[in-house]
C-alpha cells in the first residue's frame, strides 16, 4: 500500500515509518480534514467549492445554523474525502466560550474489505485556527 496520498507523497509530508496500513490511512485521512477544515469555501482557484461554510450564519436561528453546518460539512466531507463512509457531523458549541466551535466527525473507511471505525475532533477558534486531532 502507498504510504500517504499522492499530495502528501509529493510533499513529503507522509508517514516513511513502518506503522500499520489502518494508521497510515488514519493519519492520511485527519490530514486531508484538516486542510478541508482550514480552507473556506471559495479560497481554492481551482475547486470553488473545496472547504468549510461560513460559520458566521446570522439569519438562523442558533439550533437552525448548527444544522446547516452539519449538513454542509457532512456533504463535504463526503465530496472531498471518498475514503470516509457512513460519515456523521456534529457541532458543538462552547457555551462558556462561545467564539469557539467543537466538530465530531464520525465515520468509517475500509481496508482490504475490513472495515475500521473512525472519530475525528476539530476546534475551531475565533480567529479562525483550527486543530484536528484523532
Amino acid at each position: 500500500m502507498l504510504r500517504g496520498s499522492l499530495f502528501e507523497r509529493l510533499r513529503g509530508t507522509y508517514s516513511k515509518t513502518s506503522i500499520s496500513d489502518d494508521e497510515v490511512l488514519y493519519s492520511s485521512i485527519v490530514n486531508n480534514l484538516s486542510n478541508l477544515l482550514s480552507s473556506n469555501i471559495g479560497n481554492a482557484q481551482t475547486v470553488p467549492n473545496y472547504g468549510k461554510v461560513d460559520l458566521n450564519n446570522i439569519d438562523l436561528s442558533p439550533t437552525a445554523s448548527q444544522k446547516h453546518i452539519e449538513s454542509e460539512l457532512r456533504n463535504s466531507i463526503n465530496i472531498f474525502e471518498k475514503r470516509l463512509i457512513n460519515v456523521k457531523v456534529s457541532v458543538l458549541k462552547n457555551r462558556y466560550d462561545v467564539s469557539t466551535m467543537s466538530i465530531f466527525i464520525d465515520g468509517q473507511f475500509s481496508i482490504k474489505g475490513e472495515m475500521f471505525d473512525i472519530t475525528i475532533k476539530a476546534k475551531i477558534h475565533g480567529d479562525g485556527s483550527i486543530k484536528v486531532q484523532k
